[in-house]
């Protein structure tokens, strides 16, 4: 027995020493009431005083109140008052976690979409009561035939609340019958709303459950308060985004005007006039430059094209992989499967999905078969192998075109394939992009030196890198820089807006006076090219269509410009062999992609689809007061609270 009696003397030891710090720290509150007087003001404005009745159960020396300034241009004349009315201190940064000696005072602060107030006091098992009050301000709705106040008197608060009274005031008297409200509650137990006089109203929920919403809306006819006072108020609460805006206008008004007179205003002869030949027998991707102010991944395929017409390399079309030849079966059967299954699930049986499998794989062949011409060109794309002519005189080549040969054929042992590109380890891919890098840069400058441009496009690309990073940096400063608000705004336009100045004067690249001459002129090869026709069509001749096919390819027209020659015969060009065909074939439309035919379109597609392989991986409402439809908790205002 005295064993027992020790146990048990023991255990009740342990639950005295460590339980009872539980019952010395519990505490809880609730709200006794949350009682708004909201004064409509003349100037739009509204005056709201939230009076906040604890009951404390336990000691307690915080309370706090977020306002959800959605439906709000702003909260402010923020305060608080004890429940003597002696009004708090207010401190500037004051910490939110409460120390002994912060009591009396209060501060507030903005984050995000909420104004946060917090104020310190001593409380233990006691009901004490503190009021708050504010102005908002842009919380009125202005309709044609009314004015209106949608305000939620709370929304998230964590505890229960026995009763909730509101009490909202015009500025003046009116009719009774020209005024209607409307309450809305979700998790009370029940709720008014009445009209008192013509310039008062009144609304009441009682036993709001945690979490409750509880909203009120008054229609008030338009003449009661001055809008006028509230685009005032508007302007001097967001002057600095308003100036802003008009600074990042202008500044878009003024790159425009300057872009179009500096760009399409500043012309050569004015006139385009068909030229029978490449301006100044200059290559083709300087002549995209030049029309384009840019490269593409057709600059790249129409100068091998064009070295091959020159023979300083040949091109070797490679043979499709076996198993790409059956991929043109699969839409044909996957679309028959499915239509089996339709087909079939109507007359359910146990072998329905073998008999659908079946009909899809019949019919798809079929009909794959019937149209495999069609489809053959979209799943069998072509591949190339480049060789390196070594017997060549390389003094006839421009320098960006012998820095080209030699990043394309370097450590290839002069051949290039745009199969075996894919398969290369992604150091050799980041190597390769860093030497195309290089060779775009010195490129550029190639091209400045001509004087047909200001300066090179690499200062282009620098300033528009530049340019994308700065304004980045606005933006993301933004974030941190509330506190500041329109003041920041507007210093971040106007240094946004004279970075985007700066980038359209001094680094956009234009063509110069023979510039523009030069360009009418490319652009006079272009209507050649396209509409040859019209243009000594009697003199084309069979060489004309693979020395002009990388002129056609840069101007995306190399379909229109093989048109040109049906009925043409033009032998298949001996740098150019394929698997189909020997040397000596010949075809009547060499681009049409026929079998052996040098299609200048797949070479591209292939060509762009390679390059962009190897460096994938080193390219680094209203309301319802006045008849409408309504809610609690969809009016501004609102919000939650507490105490600890």
């Amino acid at each position: 027995m005295k064993k027992t009696y020790w146990w048990k003397m023991i255990l009740v030891s342990i639950f005295f020493f460590f339980g009872m710090p539980l019952f010395v720290l519990a505490k809880s509150y609730i709200y006794e009431s949350i009682d708004v007087a909201i004064d409509i003001g003349k100037d739009t404005t509204i005056s709201i005083r939230e009076t906040q009745t604890f009951q404390f159960s336990g000691e307690f020396h915080k309370g706090y109140r977020e306002i959800d300034l959605k439906g709000t241009d702003t909260i402010r004349d923020i305060v608080v008052y004890d429940e003597e009315g002696k009004i708090f201190l207010y401190q500037k940064n004051l910490s939110q976690e409460y120390v002994p000696g912060l009591e009396g005072k209060y501060s507030y602060q903005k984050s995000g979409n909420l104004m946060r107030i917090w104020w310190f006091y001593d409380a233990q098992d006691e009901t004490k009561t503190f009021t708050l009050g504010y102005t908002a301000v842009g919380a009125l709705s202005f309709f044609d035939d009314k004015d209106e106040l949608y305000w939620n008197i709370l929304t998230d608060y964590d505890v229960a609340i026995a009763s909730s009274t509101v009490r909202v005031s015009l500025p003046e008297e009116s009719e009774m019958s020209s005024l209607k409200i409307k309450e809305y509650l979700e998790g009370g137990e029940s709720s008014f709303s009445e009209i008192l006089d013509g310039k008062t109203a009144l609304a009441r929920a009682t036993q709001l459950q945690p979490g409750a919403d509880f909203t009120v809306a008054l229609g008030f006819p338009r003449e009661i308060v001055d809008r006028g006072a509230y685009w005032k108020d508007f302007f001097s609460l967001y002057w600095g985004y308003i100036l802003g805006v008009f600074i990042w206008l202008g500044a878009i008004v003024f790159c425009s005007i300057y872009w179009y007179m500096s760009e399409k205003h500043n012309k050569g002869r004015g006139t385009i006039i068909a030229e029978y030949e490449p301006p100044h027998h200059l290559p083709p991707a300087i002549g995209e430059v030049i029309v384009k102010e840019k490269i593409s991944p057709k600059t790249w395929a129409s100068t091998i094209v064009d070295l091959a017409v020159r023979g300083h390399i040949k091109i070797e079309e490679e043979p499709v992989q076996a198993w790409m030849k059956y991929l043109i079966f699969l839409p044909g059967i996957i679309g028959a499967f499915f239509v089996g299954q339709i087909i079939f699930s109507i007359m359910p049986t146990e072998d329905a999905f073998l008999k659908a499998l079946a009909l899809g794989v019949f019919v798809g062949i079929g009909v794959i078969s019937f149209t495999k011409d069609k489809n053959k060109g979209r799943f069998e794309r072509k591949d190339y192998k480049l060789f390196l002519v070594e017997n060549t005189t390389k003094d006839s080549l421009r320098p960006f075109e012998k820095a080209f040969l030699s990043v394309l054929f370097s450590g290839r042992a002069g051949v290039f394939s745009t199969r075996e590109i894919k398969k290369e380890s992604e150091t050799k891919r980041q190597e390769m992009y860093k030497k195309f890098q290089d060779l775009q840069k010195s490129f550029f400058d190639e091209v400045a030196q001509l004087g047909f441009h200001n300066h090179s496009l690499k200062k282009e690309s620098y300033g528009k890198i530049g340019l994308i990073v700065f304004l980045f940096v606005l933006f993301f400063f933004s974030f941190f820089m509330t506190f500041l608000g329109a003041w920041y705004f507007l210093t971040a336009s106007i240094l946004g807006a004279f970075a985007l100045i700066s980038y359209f004067m001094w680094f956009e690249v234009k063509l110069t006076p023979e510039g523009n001459e030069e360009r009418e002129k490319w652009l006079g090869f272009k209507e050649f090219l396209y509409r040859t026709e019209r243009y000594r069509v009697q003199n084309l001749t069979p060489d004309m269509f693979y020395t002009f096919l990388p002129y056609a390819m840069i101007f995306g027209i190399e379909k229109e410009w093989a048109k040109r020659f049906e009925g043409i015969v033009v032998n298949s060009p001996d740098w150019h062999t394929s698997p189909t065909i020997s040397n000596s074939g010949s075809s009547s439309f060499v681009s049409s992609g026929s079998a052996g035919a040098f299609s200048a379109g797949a070479f591209s597609a292939s060509l762009s689809s390679s390059f962009s392989s190897a460096f994938a991986s080193s390219s680094g409402s209203s309301g319802g007061a006045s008849g409408g439809g309504g809610s609690a908790g969809g009016g501004g205002g609102g919000g939650g609270g507490g105490a600890s």
